[in-house]
C-alpha cells in the first residue's frame, strides 16, 4: 500500500508541475483517485467506480491531490456499512433524487415514455451507482421505504411537474422486495 501512496503522490507532483510550451507556461493539476485491492479479486468495472468515487472526493477536497479508496474485504465491509447507514438517512436529508430517461418506440424513433431513475448523491463520496446503492438497500430492508418515495415522487412529478403536460407514460422499477410488503399496494399509494 505505501507504493501506491509513493506513485500517487509522484504523478500528483508531476502533472502539478508548469509545463513549458513554445507558446507559453500551462499550469495543471491532478485530482487522482486510486482503489487498492490487495491479492483478492474484483470486479473491473467495482475497481473503476471506487477509484471514480475517490477521485471525485479529491476534487471536492479542493483537487491537486490523490485519494485511495482500499476495497480489501475488512475495510469493504467497513465502507459498505458507512453507506447503507448513509443510505436510512438520504431521503430525509434531501439526497435521493430522480432522473427521467426517455423510453423510445424503436420503429419510429418517437419518445413515448420516461422511465424514473433513482439518483443519490452522497454528500462526501458524491454520486453512488445504482448497481451499490440498490443492492445495499435491498440488503438493509429499506428498498421498500426508498421505493415508496420514488413512486409517490415520480407520481408527483407526473401530475405536477414538469412532466404533466407531456402525455408521456411514466414507468418506475418496482423491486420484488417492495410487491412482497404487505401495503405495497392500498390507499398510500394512491396520489
Amino acid at each position: 500500500m505505501d507504493q501506491v501512496e509513493i506513485v500517487a503522490s509522484r504523478i500528483v507532483d508531476t502533472l502539478g508541475s508548469a509545463f513549458v510550451l513554445a507558446d507559453g507556461i500551462i499550469d495543471i493539476s491532478a485530482s487522482v483517485g486510486i482503489a487498492f485491492a490487495g491479492q483478492t479479486h474484483h470486479d473491473p468495472e467495482q475497481l473503476l467506480h471506487a477509484a471514480d468515487l475517490a477521485m471525485y472526493q479529491v476534487k471536492r477536497d479542493g483537487g491537486g491531490n490523490h485519494q485511495i479508496i482500499d476495497l480489501r474485504p475488512k475495510h469493504l465491509a467497513e465502507h459498505h456499512m458507512d453507506l447503507r447507514i448513509a443510505l436510512g438517512k438520504a431521503e430525509e436529508r434531501g439526497q435521493l433524487s430522480i432522473e427521467y430517461q426517455p423510453i423510445v418506440r424503436t420503429h419510429d424513433a418517437v419518445v413515448i415514455g420516461v422511465e424514473a431513475l433513482l439518483r443519490w448523491d452522497h454528500p462526501e463520496r458524491g454520486p453512488v451507482p445504482p448497481s451499490t446503492m440498490i443492492p445495499l438497500a435491498e440488503q438493509s430492508g429499506l428498498i421498500v421505504e426508498i421505493g415508496r418515495w420514488v413512486i409517490e415522487q415520480a407520481c408527483i412529478d407526473r401530475l405536477s411537474g414538469e412532466l404533466s403536460e407531456t402525455g408521456l407514460m411514466l414507468s418506475v422499477n418496482v423491486s420484488a422486495y417492495q410487491v412482497m410488503a404487505p401495503d405495497f399496494v392500498g390507499p398510500r399509494h394512491a396520489l
